[in-house]
């Protein structure tokens, strides 16, 4: 007996993600690539034409 490959689920819906949470990942993420302190680093987001826009500024 072989089984049948059935189609993945298909799952509605949608997740909320605060901006404190997303502003406070890109920090985190920034400060431990760029080597630079996350308090030294600023986050801002927007859309962008339907997508998520970061802006990150920092001390060069």
């Amino acid at each position: 007996m072989t089984a049948t490959p059935t189609s993945p689920a298909r799952l509605a819906g949608h997740n909320r993600i605060s901006t404190q949470a997303l502003t406070s990942t890109a920090r985190a993420v920034a400060a431990e690539v760029l080597h630079v302190p996350a308090r030294e680093i600023r986050a801002s987001w927007s859309d962008d034409a339907g997508m998520l826009a970061l802006r990150l500024a920092l001390p060069i």
